[in-house]
């Protein structure tokens, strides 16, 4: 009998640092937030987990539901967050679930112009080995596009779009 490895599901937790810029008429949140709810119901499904960083929530949901509920409910003041802990608040809570799930992490920025917080993430990934995919993605022209283009490797994917409606269309 030949050895296999499957998973248990899996879990997918989004990071949103983005400006109250507009595009094509309509706030780029509101466009991300759309493509993501496209996103967490094409790939949700059975055991998988779902977690939108948020600074007082430290548990992944199971219910496509919730899921599309916090998308929606998520809202930004355009100030920048402290990008390090939410990298790292939404990396322990994808490391604290079981190690059969397939994890991926997708950062999601319009306004990012240096990658030392990511750098750090992809270093505690490096010392725990937890498996995790990292999914970076650039929204727009007014990212710094050299700063995710650098950290592109075999386990991080980086992706640049211009219209945020284009999120979707990714995944």
């Amino acid at each position: 009998m030949a050895e296999h490895s499957t998973t248990d599901g899996r879990i997918v937790g989004v990071v949103l640092d983005v400006s109250l810029r507009h595009h094509g008429g309509q706030r780029v949140l509101d466009s991300l937030k759309t493509g993501l709810v496209g996103i967490a119901q094409g790939i949700m499904q059975g055991d998988d987990l779902f977690y939108l960083y948020h600074p007082q929530i430290i548990e992944p949901v199971d219910d496509i539901g919730v899921a599309v509920g916090a998308i929606g409910n998520y809202e930004t003041d355009g100030w920048l967050t402290d990008l390090r802990h939410a990298l790292e608040q939404t990396f322990y809570v994808m490391a604290a679930e079981d190690a059969d799930l397939e994890k991926a992490f997708i950062y999601i920025t319009d306004r990012t112009q240096d990658n030392r917080d990511l750098k750090k993430l992809m270093r505690t990934e490096e010392r725990d080995q937890t498996d995790c995919r990292f999914i970076l993605v650039g929204v727009g022209q007014y990212y710094k596009i050299e700063a995710l283009e650098e950290l592109a490797s075999e386990s991080v994917s980086y992706f640049h779009i211009d219209d945020p409606r284009d999120l979707k269309s990714l995944f």
